[in-house]
């Protein structure tokens, strides 16, 4: 199976090579990007906190995070600062993925220099799609990502 993007070419072999970490601290939200990300073939692994995803990155170098603003303990933008302290970490693009609608805390990330932010509100799966495919330089730019990943009703935040 090959998927096209603008960045190039890749096999689904290559995609399951690309790592994204998901950090969010809302169960509905992790369990449904995990799932999309799986069924575009990426491997996807969840923090549930800033402080948990930092734990992680000791071991782990991913392609991608895709980060929620508003945790609990240590908000997205506390551990993007914190990230960016270890030199390995600090060139993985972040997409700011956000139920905060205001367009100073979108500011605000992209000057602590986010790639990318996404509001959770719109439930805009396609932007996240996007995105992370931009992000990535492989994969599945067309085409739909399925209703698995739909949470409105269940977590709005």
């Amino acid at each position: 199976m090959r998927f096209r993007s603008a960045g190039g070419a890749g096999t689904y072999d290559e995609l399951r090579y690309v790592m994204i970490l998901v950090v969010d601290d809302h169960p509905d939200t992790r369990s449904a990007l995990l799932r999309l990300l799986g069924y575009e073939g990426y491997q996807a692994l969840a923090a549930s906190s800033g402080a948990e995803a930092l734990a992680m990155l000791v071991n782990t170098t991913p392609a991608l995070i895709i980060l929620d603003y508003d945790m609990h303990g240590m908000n997205g933008l506390e551990f993007l600062a914190e990230m960016r302290h270890t030199n390995r970490l600090r060139n993985i693009p972040v997409i700011m993925y956000s139920a905060e609608l205001q367009d100073a805390t979108r500011d605000r990330a992209l000057a602590a220099g986010v790639a990318a932010y996404v509001k959770k509100a719109s439930l805009d799966w396609a932007q996240l799609r996007h995105e992370v495919t931009r992000l990535i330089g492989l994969g599945n730019s067309q085409g739909t990502w399925p209703d698995i990943c739909d949470t409105r009703g269940r977590d709005s935040a």
